[in-house]
């Protein structure tokens, strides 16, 4: 019997044991928002994390690359390169970049 889809605004969710609650939203302005308000002191990180979300979900960088023609490689270069530092990032480094204790926790517990 089919059933009603429910949609959630949140990918994940972690609560601190003091009750401080971290959403992971999929709509990146709403996420960028809410780890602002958490930890104001992190908005270059926070920044920079969802800049280059936004980049890198422009298109399908890795499949015109490797699938597409030679322009569409030599087209997607310079996007690829300016995210390329997150290939090699895991979220237990992504947590180290945070003065925030909470929003390190946060990232460790998504491991």
């Amino acid at each position: 019997m089919p059933t009603e889809l429910v949609y959630t605004k949140e990918c994940v969710s972690v609560s601190s044991p003091e009750g401080k609650l971290f959403n992971d939203y999929y709509d990146l302005e709403m996420l960028e928002q809410h780890l602002k308000e958490l930890a104001p002191g992190d908005s270059k990180v926070i920044e920079e994390y969802v800049r280059d979300i936004k980049a890198f979900s422009k298109s399908d960088l890795w499949g015109e690359m490797m699938l597409g023609t030679t322009w569409d490689f030599i087209r997607r270069t310079p996007a690829m390169l300016s995210i390329s530092k997150w290939f090699k990032v895991n979220m237990q480094r992504f947590a180290e970049w945070f003065t925030e204790p909470f929003h390190c926790d946060n990232y460790r517990c998504l491991l």
